[in-house]
């Protein structure tokens, strides 16, 4: 996936080399310390300090938050299932407007 990634950048004509962060979310396949993407990126550039993805982060403790409490669970499920319903069918969606 790494040399994905640089090719793509080379082919912007973007340089790795002048390139300071790298962000993905947390799984191990891409923030791996040895094999991860973050480490073969750094191969390439000692500057590009990897930072986990805050976004990816903020969704996982939302969502630990709110497994927590079952109420908040079948809240968000009926929610879920409500947008699901309406965003299927543009006439359910006028409708709902």
């Amino acid at each position: 996936m790494a040399n994905i990634v640089l090719s793509y950048l080379e082919g912007c004509k973007i340089d790795i080399a002048k390139c300071r962060g790298q962000s993905y979310d947390n799984a191990a396949y891409m923030s791996g310390r040895y094999k991860g993407m973050q480490q073969k990126i750094l191969e390439h550039n000692k500057y590009a300090l990897f930072i986990p993805c805050a976004a990816h982060t903020l969704n996982l403790i939302g969502r630990s938050a709110v497994d927590c409490c079952t109420s908040a669970v079948n809240f968000f499920s009926i929610v879920q299932l409500l947008y699901n319903f309406f965003s299927g069918s543009t006439h359910r969606w006028a409708v709902l407007k």
